[in-house]
């Protein structure tokens, strides 16, 4: 079959859905439509209408169909709901203060992905383009659960030791950031 969409962005199935992050005149949307034995089964409905302001990276719908959008320069993933509606936004701040570090304020969220973890929880996993490239995993209702600091991929570009605090590592992090690791 021929699904046609201007620039889908991302796509996701979820709950014998087909989700997509597309082009919609100067602005971007959110479509689905039925799948049934790996085949369209209706045609794209609108789902929501990403509000100005918002510029989607990625897309990701969850076990309940709250659809989550991650906004790289705003550094935020927004969570709506089926409807449409606004809930919430996740992270903390919009950018991390120069000189500290706050596990709630995002840096430049990028890929998205949801699970459900054994008792049946819905999460979101953030994959963070900037600094320390971290993994974040968060609840629905906008709790930061856990972190993990992935490969540093400009290590190539070398590291060093504060002579004066040899406890201290530092490694270029990725958008010109410094990361220091304790």
């Amino acid at each position: 079959a021929e699904l046609p969409l201007v620039r889908p962005r991302s796509v996701t199935v979820q709950r014998g859905e087909l989700f997509a992050l597309h082009a919609d005149g100067d602005g971007m949307a959110v479509s689905a439509l039925r799948v049934g034995a790996g085949v369209a089964a209706s045609d794209w409905q609108r789902v929501l209408t990403v509000p100005k302001g918002i510029n989607p990276f990625d897309m990701e719908v969850d076990s309940n169909g709250r659809l989550y959008l991650s906004d790289e320069t705003a550094n935020h993933v927004y969570q709506f709901e089926r409807s449409g509606k606004l809930v919430q936004s996740l992270g903390r701040s919009d950018q991390q203060k120069a000189g500290t570090y706050d596990p709630e304020t995002l840096m430049a969220p990028g890929k998205l992905a949801t699970w459900r973890d054994a008792d049946g929880n819905d999460r979101i996993l953030i994959v963070e383009n900037a600094g320390p490239n971290r993994v974040a995993e968060w609840s629905p209702d906008g709790k930061l659960l856990r972190e993990f600091p992935t490969l540093q991929t400009t290590a190539n570009d070398g590291y060093a030791m504060d002579p004066e605090h040899p406890q201290h590592l530092y490694i270029p992090g990725q958008k010109d950031w410094l990361t220091r690791f304790r």
